[in-house]
């Protein structure tokens, strides 16, 4: 926390300082004497009383740590089941717990106050999301009521002829997707109020301070199945699966300070407990390594010594890797409704189909939506009203599989002398997987802005794959 916070431009502790030779020695240095006393400081001109109030300036983004933080912490444990059968078959079945606590999140103290109106019986945001739902519904200004919380709160405002809130709510249509816009130009604005008041929802001094905060919390719960046996002959095989769910309310690591796992709504901190970035729903990885059954020790063709240097010490080994895709959301870039420092993401008003890849032949893309196009998707995408978070990894991208195979062959010289001669071939079905990664520009492989054209598909050429097209790899080996 102090690496994250001292990196910041705004923290005193980064700040750079020419004069400080004569504190270079701690038998010199000054003493702590109280938390308002500060020690002189040679070259110092003015004193600074304190405490210390910061001059108003509302539109400015701070950044600070919670004074009540909690140690994080995780819990893990696990149940295994084991089982031999025979044949040398070994079953192994466990199910694998971990639950976080107490996760660093970064809360938003100074966001706007969802300020509860007695006269009316609304807060903020019911009153905000009703006027949203009205603006989707292509309701015109001149035709609401002015009454209500916002007349209440802003009885004087006014904007494009309008009054109260007509003015408000006009003001707001005009700027859906920012909300927050259109309270602050309300709030900062003391002729609006009925006794002059202004900063009842935001902050003089700030509009937003992201305080790291300790709030945070994880669920990881998996049940891991491994199916091994060695044959006869030196055939054997393992085979792994997991069924697993990752939930969290921020996936960002903690290096990545006062820019990861925001809170978008500081009154309701856990409306993104969804599934992790990270979260891989089924995995399957299995290798295998089979002698072809031909020549000397194999249970076919092994007398004759001259047809074993042919066919015999043939040996196959092989790779296989399948995961389901990862998740992503539909992000609005600019959708301030809930929070002035990071967009709210979009919500889904009816169910949009994801997962894999799917080429769409009338934009003639490779697309993560299954079955319907980009317009469609839109169609199904509204902004998230004031106080939602909208909804965070709720669609899945393409998932991963790759089949690896070899072909070895040792051949026998004199005494201990072996040459041994292989074949690799990476990808052998050729298949096409492609890169989930969110994109934060043009050239990043899958398109998560819901406002796009393209959202759900995959660009980026090449960045856009995650296999490479298939390779053969030979190789030769000498042993003595």
């Amino acid at each position: 926390m102090i690496d994250s916070y001292q990196s910041n431009p705004q923290s005193l502790l980064s700040l750079s300082q020419t004069n400080l030779e004569t504190f270079t020695d701690i038998n010199s240095n000054p003493r702590f004497t109280g938390y308002n006393s500060v020690p002189a400081v040679q070259g110092a001109t003015t004193s600074l009383a304190l405490p210390f109030t910061p001059a108003e300036s509302p539109f400015t983004f701070d950044y600070s740590i919670n004074q009540r933080q909690k140690t994080p912490y995780a819990e893990t444990f696990n149940l295994s089941v084991q089982h031999e059968f025979p044949f040398n078959l070994a079953v192994t079945a466990s199910y694998v717990g971990r639950l976080g606590r107490h996760l660093i999140q970064n809360l938003d103290v100074a966001m706007p106050t969802n300020l509860f109106d007695p006269t009316s019986g609304q807060s903020y945001f019911q009153a905000a999301t009703a006027y949203d739902k009205m603006v989707d519904a292509g309701v015109d200004p001149s035709t609401v009521p002015d009454s209500g919380y916002f007349h209440n709160i802003f009885p004087n405002f006014s904007f494009n002829g309008y009054m109260g809130a007509q003015a408000y709510y006009a003001y707001f249509a005009n700027n859906r997707g920012n909300e927050t816009n259109a309270l602050f130009a309300a709030d900062t604005d003391p002729t609006a109020s009925p006794a002059g008041q202004s900063f009842r929802f935001f902050f003089p001094q700030t509009s937003s301070i992201y305080t790291q905060s300790t709030t945070g919390s994880s669920n990881y719960n998996a049940l891991q199945v491994s199916v091994r046996q060695a044959l006869k002959y030196g055939l054997e095989y393992d085979v792994n699966y997991t069924y697993a769910k990752s939930m969290d309310e921020g996936s960002d690591p903690e290096r990545n300070g006062v820019s990861g796992s925001p809170v978008i709504n500081t009154f309701s901190p856990h409306q993104w407990y969804a599934p992790s970035d990270f979260d891989v729903r089924h995995n399957i990885t299995a290798n295998y390594t089979a002698p072809l059954p031909f020549g000397k020790g194999a249970p076919f063709l092994n007398q004759n010594r001259i047809l074993n240097q042919i066919i015999g010490g043939f040996q196959l080994n092989g790779l296989v890797h399948y995961s389901t895709g990862f998740p992503f959301s539909a992000v609005a870039a600019g959708n301030w409704g809930t929070n002035f420092a990071f967009s709210s993401n979009m919500v889904a008003t009816a169910k949009i189909p994801t997962g894999g890849h799917h080429y769409d032949a009338p934009d003639q893309v490779e697309t993560a939506l299954d079955g319907i196009s980009a317009a469609q998707a839109h169609a199904n995408l509204r902004f998230a009203y004031v106080g939602e978070a909208g909804q965070r990894n709720n669609y899945r991208a393409d998932g991963y599989f790759s089949l690896d195979d070899g072909l070895a062959r040792s051949f026998h010289i004199f005494h201990e002398h072996q040459i041994r001669l292989s074949v690799e071939v990476f990808n052998v079905l050729n298949t096409n997987r492609f890169n989930s990664e969110p994109s934060g520009g043009s050239s990043n492989p899958l398109q998560t802005d819901g406002t796009s054209a393209n959202f759900g598909t995959y660009i980026g050429g090449g960045s856009a794959l995650l296999l490479q097209p298939r390779q053969m790899q030979f190789s030769g080996k000498y042993v003595f």
